[in-house]
C-alpha cells in the first residue's frame, strides 16, 4: 500500500488511505520505531505502568529481580 508524505510547518505527515482507519479503531497515540528501512506504527498504552499497583498487590510487593549485591568481588571489578 502507498501513502503520501505531506508536510505540515516543520514537520511530516502519513496520510493514512480510509482503508486502514477501521483497523486503528480509536488510536489517538501510537508508538513509532525504526527499523532499517521501515517505520512501525503499533499501538500504545497511554499509561505505560498500567496495571502495575494490581501486580505488586498480588505479589506481596516482591521485586522481580534480586537487588542483592557481592560486596566482596566489587573492586574485582
Amino acid at each position: 500500500m502507498i501513502a503520501s508524505l505531506i508536510d505540515i510547518g516543520k514537520n511530516r505527515a502519513i496520510k493514512i488511505p480510509s482503508s486502514v482507519l477501521p483497523v486503528m479503531k480509536n488510536l489517538k497515540v501510537v508508538n513509532l520505531s525504526l527499523d532499517f528501512d521501515r517505520v512501525i506504527i503499533r499501538p500504545t498504552n497511554k499509561n505505560p505502568r498500567a496495571g502495575w499497583d494490581k501486580f505488586f498487590k498480588e505479589n506481596d510487593g516482591k521485586l522481580l529481580i534480586d537487588d542483592g549485591l557481592d560486596i566482596d568481588n566489587w573492586h574485582a571489578l
